[in-house]
């Protein structure tokens, strides 16, 4: 007989629920798992957080401007 694969399946608990008991104790091993839904745009209702979130993605744009501005004058100086 060939070898046999692992299957992860990803389904809600009422979807899993409606495979027979007998099938699910006998061929299934189960891991449930709830995920925590993103609660950003509630956070983004909070004027400081909104005011707070805006600054760290304005500043982390300009460091990455300017990585690429110490990365690029490194580049030229061992290219002459």
């Amino acid at each position: 007989m060939g070898a046999s694969s692992e299957l992860f399946l990803r389904m809600t608990e009422s979807e899993y629920f409606l495979i027979p008991q007998e099938i699910r104790e006998r061929h299934l091993s189960s891991k449930i798992i709830s995920e925590e839904k993103s609660d950003w745009s509630e956070n983004m209702k909070d004027v400081f957080y909104e005011m707070t979130y805006n600054k760290i993605k304005v500043l982390k744009k300009e460091l990455s401007e300017r990585e690429f501005q110490i990365r690029e004058n490194r580049r030229k100086l061992t290219i002459k």
